[in-house]
């Protein structure tokens, strides 16, 4: 019965345009009477599977563990009409498009991620990480730089219908000088990116790895951050929530009272997934706040 309401609510916020529809109500694989979701599983979490079998197999997967919500992490090798295709055959939804930084510079890079974005019907265009090396490392230069490519980049999206995304990966999570206290380089990325034109994914992992509270995060900017990726640090079974570090009532709690639409279920550690796959879906669905 959760499936098949997962399923029509998809449908309904294909046809809509709108993702409003899932902030509302409990629904769907992972979900509990507290936590109302609506979760999805990264693709990355499947990358296994799409390696050695194929997106098909791996996608069969999600739609066969209940979810109807996916999170693109690359195409694979497919065009972005073959990979929408497969989502459709599997009854699958993505909220957004991955593309690289270096996409975000040029007019005629961005024409093509709108198109992408348009064929796929995403809403979000998502970046994971800016480049960056120990020669090169992440400043307040860089930080800068970055907010203004966001910005920019941003805007262009928006007059197209789609917003832009960034996802943190721990290394904005530094000091500068003159950081106040309590804050890093992230802090000041959220400030002074646009939020008609920018909003953020909070991997909680890579939020809470540089020591920094998930939680303080979504309460100090809330609606500034639009999904999230649940997941936790490995234990010696894989990436089990029961024997995890965080306290994931507490994030998905603070999440849903802040404004976060979207929760994907990201594995780094794939080991033992047809196994721990299950295992977290139930954890989820047992929460309570």
């Amino acid at each position: 019965m959760k499936k098949l309401l997962a399923s029509l609510l998809v449908v309904a916020m294909v046809v809509t345009g709108s993702s409003s529809i899932f902030a509302e109500q409990s629904n769907g694989v992972g979900t509990s009477e507290s936590f109302r979701g609506p979760v999805g599983v990264c693709m990355y979490s499947l990358r296994d599977i799409c390696q050695k079998e194929s997106v098909d197999a791996a996608m069969k997967f999600a739609e066969d563990h209940g979810f109807t919500i996916a999170e693109a992490s690359g195409f694979f090798g497919l065009t972005a009409t073959e990979y929408k295709a497969l989502l459709d055959k599997h009854g699958l939804y993505v909220p957004s498009l991955p593309v690289g930084y270096g996409q975000l510079t040029k007019k005629e890079s961005l024409d093509k991620i709108i198109a992408d974005a348009k064929a796929l019907n995403v809403k979000y265009v998502r970046v994971a990480s800016i480049p960056h090396s120990k020669e090169n490392p992440f400043d307040l230069e860089a930080a800068r730089e970055a907010v203004r490519v966001f910005n920019e980049a941003g805007k262009y999206l928006a007059e197209a219908g789609l917003s832009y995304m960034y996802h943190n990966h721990g290394f904005e999570f530094v000091k500068y000088e003159g950081c106040p206290e309590d804050e890093c380089l992230f802090d000041l990325m959220v400030r002074e990116c646009d939020p008609r034109y920018v909003c953020f994914q909070m991997d909680i992992v890579w939020v809470a790895n540089p020591g920094y509270d998930p939680v303080t995060y979504l309460k100090r900017y809330p609606n500034r951050f639009k999904t999230m990726h649940v997941k936790d640090f490995s234990s010696k079974n894989g990436m089990l929530f029961s024997e995890g570090k965080l306290d994931l009532p507490a994030i998905l709690k603070a999440a849903q009272e802040t404004g976060v639409e979207y929760y994907f279920l990201e594995h780094d550690d794939t080991r033992n997934m047809s196994d721990v796959m299950p295992k977290n879906i139930e954890y989820l669905e047992a929460i309570k706040f």
